[in-house]
């Protein structure tokens, strides 16, 4: 009898060892927020290359805490890899922006339908204290056809929260986005008229 309450009460044992731990990390999404429907582009326009530091293209929300120092939100994770929540989200609000639906993604110059192709480098996406967030990216948009660079730019956003949680933190994030696409967005129809006329 005892030895089979100890046969099974290893059995018990090993089951609790062996059982998947709970997962309580919250998982978030960036959102499309741009509703500044402008008049219509007639073009094309492609979402080409984004690339992330590093230290960016991981699962957890990184907070900036000092000029060296960054931490990791061990249960505050994206819900996807950044890189594509950055591109599409970049997408839709150009999308609003141009008034087109002809926005894409992964397009690369050279590309007989695409008339433009937008790269963005990002420099800084993270939180800053528990008191905003700061994205800063530098890009460019290049004729999609030829490669010519007719743009090259920077974007420094930083906006404050309206709360300190983690939730807030990625609003204000897709918050910095639309205002980014804003900016791109300005960027494309000064060039619009010229490469246009070229098609």
């Amino acid at each position: 009898m005892k030895r089979a309450a100890l046969s099974l009460a290893t059995v018990l044992a090993g089951c609790t060892v062996l059982s998947p731990k709970a997962d309580h990390s919250n998982l978030f999404v960036l959102t499309a927020t741009s509703s500044q429907r402008g008049t219509p582009v007639p073009l094309v326009v492609g979402v080409g290359s984004l690339t992330l530091p590093d230290y960016l293209d991981r699962a957890q929300i990184v907070t900036r805490q000092g000029e060296h120092h960054i931490a990791l939100a061990e249960l505050d994770r994206w819900g996807e890899p950044l890189r594509d929540g950055i591109v599409r989200t970049l997408r839709l609000d150009l999308a609003t922006e141009l008034g087109s639906e002809s926005v894409v993604a992964d397009a690369r110059h050279g590309a007989a339908d695409v008339d433009l192709v937008v790269s963005v480098e990002v420099l800084r996406f993270e939180r800053v204290s528990s008191v905003g967030v700061e994205v800063a990216a530098r890009w460019w948009v290049r004729d999609g056809r030829s490669g010519a660079r007719l743009i090259d730019r920077e974007s420094h956003i930083r906006l404050a929260l309206s709360h300190a949680d983690a939730e807030a933190a990625v609003a204000s994030f897709s918050q910095a986005l639309a205002t980014m696409s804003h900016q791109i967005g300005a960027g494309i129809r000064e060039v619009a008229p010229q490469v246009a006329a070229a098609r």
